[in-house]
Formats: structure tokens, sequence, C-alpha cells
């Protein structure tokens, strides 16, 4: 019983020295699933005594992104020029089918397949965050943006607010306290 309990503190140690070298632990963990619970309860030990780190222990490997988001609308031009306008980006594009916005990691686009939308969007929501949400509720005012909820701070510390885009898709800004 003692060797059992001593490997589990060899190998707890090692996984502490891991996490801290950037090794994704828990995934390791995941993907020995023989991997014993007392192990693993004294890697959190020894994380929590400091050999660790908590994003290199939580690491899990992703295996699929999203990589695009894409309005679909009847008006491409005209959507196209509300979202250039509200991120203050010019995309160098005045196309009627498609128009690529953002081109991150993952993309923003605005795109009309040829078939008529209802525009009775109640099922998708897109949030931005923001630095300074005043300043960005002043700008939708001046846009004649429909505002849904002004700022209004959460009990988590994170203010938000919502108005819709021209095609009726509920938006909302939120921003964060930087304390």
């Amino acid at each position: 019983m003692f060797p059992s309990i001593l490997a589990s503190h060899v190998i707890a140690a090692a996984m502490g020295l891991l996490s801290r070298l950037g090794v994704p632990i828990l995934d390791f963990c995941l993907h020995f699933p023989k991997f014993r619970s007392d192990t693993l309860f004294f890697g959190w030990l020894w994380f929590l005594l400091g050999i660790g780190s908590y994003k290199s222990f939580l690491q899990i490997e992703v295996h699929m992104r999203i990589g695009e988001v894409c309005l679909n609308t009847n008006d491409v031009k005209k959507l196209a020029g509300f979202y250039k306008q509200l991120l203050e980006i010019d995309n160098g594009s005045n196309d009627e089918i498609h128009q690529t916005l953002i081109c991150e990691e993952t993309q923003f686009t605005i795109y009309n397949d040829g078939s008529h939308k209802n525009n009775n969007n109640q099922n998708i929501s897109l949030a931005f965050t923001v630095g300074d949400i005043d300043v960005e509720y002043q700008k939708l005012l001046e846009m004649g943006v429909e505002i849904i909820e002004k700022p209004t701070k959460r009990p988590w510390g994170a203010v938000n607010m919502s108005f819709y885009d021209p095609d009726r898709n509920i938006i909302y800004f939120r921003s964060f306290s930087k304390k």
C-alpha cells in the first residue's frame, strides 16, 4: 500500500513540475483512463502548493474551432456598411454578394446566398468585447441605432448593452472592469 501512495506522490510532483513547464496535464489524464484518481488529487495538491501552473494543468487540446461567423442577409452592402461603421474598419470591398469584414482567427462575413431572408432572427446574437462601453454607446446613438438595453452593470462586474443591427440581429457590447 505504501509504495502505491509514494508512487502517487512522485507522479504528482512530476505532474506539478510538468504543468509549470506548460505540459497539458489534465489532457494527459483524460487520455489515460487507468490513471489513478489519487495521483490526480495529489497533482492538484502540488499545484496548490505553487509547483504547478493552473493554465497548463487545465489545458485541454481543442480539436475544432469556430472558423467563421456569417450573417446571411438580403442586402449585403447595407449590413456590411453598418458593421464597417460600427467596427471602424474598411475592407476595401463594396460587393453585393459577399464581404469579409474581419479576417483573423475567426472570420466575420456578410453574405447573400440568393434565398430570401425573413429577418426574424431570434436564434442568434453576436457579442463584442469593447474597451469603453460608454464611448461605444454614444457612437451607436449618433448612428441612430435602435437600443434594446442601455449599458447596465451586471453582478459579475461586466457592463453589457444590446441593440439591433439593420437586419434586426441582436448585438451585445460588453466591457469588463480594468481592476
